[in-house]
């Protein structure tokens, strides 16, 4: 789809059967809706070394997460994830993709790019501590957050770091691939390329 000459995805989930079509089935009996029960398979291609943050690519079991650092929901999970993951890298690998709530944490557009620089550099444990970082989700100057995550994290970065064209490119992606995956929340988890709705799914891998 092709608005205001940019390019939209916008995958849809539609039942077929017996020449009728609809965007909605739902459960009598549970009320539940099946569009929101279920998810495509995550493509062999998005397990790739780019988005490779915690484990061993070779691992058993390979854990994708889309997320907010902000988002009080991902702060209670991602973390334990990511801790699992380094502890059990033959066991399981983890890979992340970038997907910011601007509209709940502005800032988030702002850590994500400097999680992003972060992990190019080698520097992983920013990204976790960024799960941690005690900040306004409002907040909008660059300099302002720059300065608390070297503070909190330890880590330094430059406002040019972080705005240059192949980390916009980079977060862009990120989101586009949340949108194929018909991906509207988070943390939204998958687990050997399966939807793991209970987002805890992972603890069966811990030895």
């Amino acid at each position: 789809l092709i608005y205001q000459g940019k390019e939209i995805h916008a995958p849809e989930t539609m039942f077929v059967k017996d020449g009728l079509i609809t965007g909605h089935l739902v459960d009598l009996k549970t009320g539940n809706d099946y569009r929101d029960e279920i998810k495509p398979t995550v493509p062999a291609g998005m397990y790739n070394d780019a988005h490779l943050l915690f484990g061993n690519k070779d691992a058993k079991h390979k854990i994708l997460i889309f997320s907010d650092p902000l988002c009080p929901f991902c702060q209670e999970v991602v973390p334990e994830i990511f801790e699992a993951a380094q502890k059990n890298p033959e066991n399981i690998a983890v890979y992340y993709y970038h997907l910011p709530l601007l509209s709940l944490h502005p800032v988030s557009g702002i850590l994500t790019r400097i999680m992003h620089v972060a992990q190019e550099a080698g520097k992983r444990d920013v990204v976790a501590k960024m799960y941690s970082l005690q900040i306004d989700p409002r907040e909008k100057n660059v300099t302002k957050v720059l300065e608390m995550v070297k503070k909190q994290t330890g880590y330094e970065v430059t406002e040019a770091q972080i705005n240059q064209p192949k980390v916009k490119e980079a977060l862009e992606s990120d989101e586009e691939n949340a949108a194929r995956m018909m991906v509207t929340g988070t943390p939204t988890v998958y687990i050997d390329g399966e939807w793991d709705k209970t987002r805890d799914g992972y603890k069966k891998f811990i030895k």
